[in-house]
């Protein structure tokens, strides 16, 4: 924090292994600390973790595309469900290439799951076949990007 680092993403390996390493990132509240993860290591004190330290965020990652990741999580993996106060809907996600794999879901900006995600105080679920649930942290931005997006 005195060099003025604002941003420091963990990631290589699986990061949630150190528990040690991600309680003492969240201990550094003015610090982002995007997280890269497979989401198997989604324990419930992680989950009581993420929920009180809002500068964790965790991300979830998958091993290259969609047939090479069910065949190594279990069929279906590569499709996601989000779950909000309100709604449940499930996703077609794409995997995306690059150093750090990832998924990712198109949403128009007038989707109105954005709103419901919002509205859920930024706190919302995200569930995979034969993966743990994870509980994303309450972002109380949801709504100001969404409505930045739309114009």
């Amino acid at each position: 924090e005195e060099l003025g680092v604002s941003f420091i993403l963990l990631a290589g390996g699986e990061p949630m292994l150190r528990w040690d390493v991600i309680e003492a990132a969240g201990g550094m509240k003015n610090i982002l600390f995007p997280i890269f993860t497979n989401g198997t290591f989604t324990w419930d004190k992680y989950m009581d973790l993420l929920d009180r330290c809002r500068n964790l965020v965790p991300v979830i990652s998958i091993e290259g595309g969609r047939e090479k990741t069910d065949s190594r999580r279990g069929e279906g993996v590569a499709s996601v469900t989000v779950r909000t106060t309100s709604t449940l809907r499930q996703l077609p996600v794409q995997p995306l290439p690059g150093a750090a794999p990832r998924l990712a879901a198109d949403l128009a900006p007038s989707d109105s799951l954005l709103d419901a995600m919002g509205f859920s105080r930024g706190r919302f679920l995200v569930q995979g076949n034969g993966l743990p649930t994870l509980v994303v942290p309450a972002y109380a931005e949801v709504l100001r990007v969404t409505e930045d997006c739309r114009g």
